[in-house]
């Protein structure tokens, strides 16, 4: 059961690809469980096969997160970091035995780095498009429960 200012704020989503409990935590943060027995279906069956949950799954992963990208750029700047300990480490190998050969260590350092820097990047390009995305979506920086003056409900 949701209160009506919550109720409220879930209708004024425009966009396409509504999602209840992406719509629910942006509106409030005040959401508990309630246990209760399932039941069996009395007839039919449920029309949500594997598919369908998983483009569910992904709406609500996407339509209301910038997670994802966030992801990405972690990730990026990991493997970035890993190659450089990687070159650092051919490197030091190099020195301390002059005989051994370097070219895969070596380029496998490079191309992490490299690859990391580039994922990095595009995460930091991704975390703009995502802010940009927010303000389009218009979810709101706060909502607005009451407004109280004098001990008087306003709303």
């Amino acid at each position: 059961m949701a209160k009506r200012f919550v109720v409220k704020e879930m209708v004024k989503y425009q966009n396409p690809y509504p999602y209840i409990a992406g719509l629910l935590l942006r509106t409030s943060g005040k959401i508990g469980n309630v246990h209760l027995k399932q039941r069996e279906r009395a007839t039919g069956k449920s029309g949500y096969n594997f598919k369908k949950l998983l483009k569910l799954w992904i709406n609500g992963f996407t339509a209301f997160s910038i997670k994802p990208l966030r992801v990405g750029s972690a990730l990026g700047f990991i493997s970035s970091v890993c190659g450089v300990l990687l070159g650092i480490i051919s490197l030091i190998r190099k020195l301390i035995i002059p005989t051994i050969q370097v070219g895969y260590t070596s380029q496998m350092a490079v191309t992490l780095f490299l690859g990391g820097l580039i994922l990095g990047v595009l995460g930091i390009i991704g975390e703009y498009t995502g802010r940009i995305y927010m303000c389009i979506n218009n979810q709101p920086q706060y909502v607005i429960e009451s407004i109280v003056k004098d001990g008087e409900d306003l709303l």
